[in-house]
């Protein structure tokens, strides 16, 4: 029964905490958006003179605490990278048999000259086998072969990632 007086004197105290105008902001007035319910230590909440034997201070109370607009408010930030990979070439062109090696040369689009670069392959389906090494580091624009085949006819075959790596 102690323990709910505690959480209930807590969360009203924090409640309206969370309603106080913020230190030094005489006639401002900021409402909430929305509130969540949080656990807190009783001493953040209300702090109390240690060892005043009423509340322990290290209790952990269930409180409110505001959000505000500028709480939710934030600003997405995308670095886009401007390399790509770029198909050169492959062979045999056109339709395949099952069973049949496909070379495909591809290289760093819109790279830049002197930095290093991981090409890393991986099968679009599960029938599909890299045939040789699964990535190729490249400086530049050099280019770098992919060797792979499938067991079964249809669309398949490779998808090359790009990933910069260094100067």
């Amino acid at each position: 029964m102690k323990h709910a007086k505690a959480m209930l004197l807590g969360s009203v105290i924090l409640s309206s905490w969370g309603c106080a105008l913020p230190p030094g902001e005489e006639g401002f007035s900021r409402e909430p958006v929305r509130w969540l319910l949080v656990e807190r230590c009783y001493a953040d909440v209300a702090p109390t003179e240690s060892g005043d034997g009423r509340v322990n201070p290290d209790a952990v109370v269930l409180a409110f605490q505001p959000l505000y607009p500028e709480d939710l408010a934030w600003d997405v930030v995308v670095a886009p990278e401007e390399h790509f990979v770029e198909v050169v070439g492959f062979s045999p062109s056109g339709p395949v048999r099952p069973g049949e090696v496909v070379t495909a040369t591809v290289r760093v689009g819109k790279a830049r000259a002197g930095e290093l670069y991981r090409l890393l392959a991986k099968v679009s389906q599960a029938d599909v086998r890299i045939l040789g090494e699964r990535q190729a580091v490249v400086r530049g624009s050099d280019s770098a072969v992919f060797i792979f085949t499938s067991s079964t006819s249809g669309r398949a075959g490779i998808a090359v990632g790009v990933e910069r790596i260094g100067p």
